[in-house]
């Protein structure tokens, strides 16, 4: 939904010249500016540390990046239509067409290092914690379900799978853990601004912008294990050779600590599509997206042991291409 005219220049001072959508996001241009509106509900500490992040990777030169607009009360949160939101502002010119993803991503993750403000977003360290707390959650679901007759739909796929994937959670996590026990973080392991869910959708188009709403703090191999967790589930017969080139491009302008390359590893043991479709099934308000759900989980059983090859050949990888040949193996993975 778009704002109206009226309301933008009673609020900003601003007349817009035309308004259009920014990867789903309602936009307008005024000048040789273009401004973005953000619908918000995030807490007020949530705000200031992605305003803060936005600030500090323009102090670095990250070009795609906008700027928050206050209004001309000076409050940069506003109502609108009773909804609360926010604008950003981006100069025309830093819109453009990113070609070497996995240079850019890298350069993106060396401007966000060290960003001193992520509190209420930060996510470094706190994986296992986090992973624990949402199998915890559906594993209470599933023994719910135990000595009962088999459900339907979902909750029988469900039922039957979780245990699967349960045991790989588990992998994960120990994998996770010793890590740290056993390798000493590099510069390029530092905390950095990175993205909630980084998939192959992300920077593409000629119009590219980095939204400050996808954001938060952690260690950069979790953009890389999302990017190519989503390949694996989204272009079945090309993943391998998206994959290997996101990190070829990105050890190019980073090369890859064995720290950083087991917890690239680590996030994708862990089955973090299943979590969600889970959750997302549970939590579902509709048939539709229940259905939506249940058929996202046949896949998901339906390619485990592609998967599980998959993970078989990404540590052979790793050790060879990536020059990290001390990488353990999972044993079960063959």
């Amino acid at each position: 939904m778009e704002m109206d005219a009226s309301f933008i220049r009673q609020q900003y001072g601003i007349t817009p010249e035309g308004f259009f959508t920014l990867d789903g996001c309602p936009a307008f241009r005024s000048g040789d500016q273009v401004y973005i509106r953000i619908r918000t509900e995030e807490a007020p500490d949530e705000i200031q540390e992605r305003y803060a992040m936005a600030n500090w990777l323009i102090s670095f030169g990250e070009r795609h990046v906008p700027e928050f607009l206050p209004a001309k009360d000076g409050y940069y949160i506003i109502a609108y239509r009773g909804e609360p939101c926010l604008v950003l502002r981006i100069p025309l010119r830093n819109l453009g067409e990113i070609r070497d993803l996995g240079r850019e991503l890298a350069g993106f993750h060396r401007r966000g290092r060290n960003f001193a403000g992520g509190k209420a977003l930060n996510r470094y360290g706190l994986w296992k914690e986090m992973w624990e707390r949402r199998l915890e959650q559906l594993d209470a679901v599933w023994k719910t379900m135990e000595g009962k007759a088999p459900g339907r739909g979902f909750e029988r796929l469900f039922a039957e799978a979780f245990p699967y994937f349960s045991g790989l959670c588990e992998n994960a996590m120990q994998y996770f853990t010793e890590t740290f026990y056993d390798e000493r973080p590099l510069d390029c392991d530092l905390p950095a601004i990175c993205h909630h869910r980084f998939g192959c959708s992300a920077w593409r188009g000629k119009s590219v912008w980095k939204n400050p709403f996808d954001w938060v703090v952690d260690h950069p191999s979790r953009d890389l294990a999302e990017w190519s967790r989503d390949a694996f589930f989204r272009f079945p017969g090309r993943y391998k050779e998206m994959i290997s080139r996101l990190l070829r491009e990105y050890a190019s302008a980073v090369p890859l600590s064995p720290f950083f390359c087991r917890l690239y590893y680590s996030r994708l043991l862990l089955p973090l599509h299943f979590l969600e479709c889970a959750e997302g099934c549970f939590t579902a308000e509709s048939d539709g997206e229940r259905l939506k759900k249940e058929r996202e989980l046949e896949v998901m059983v339906e390619r485990s042991g592609e998967y599980e090859k998959f993970l078989a050949e990404l540590i052979e990888y790793l050790q060879i291409r990536m020059q990290n040949r001390w990488l353990p193996r999972v044993d079960w993975l063959k």
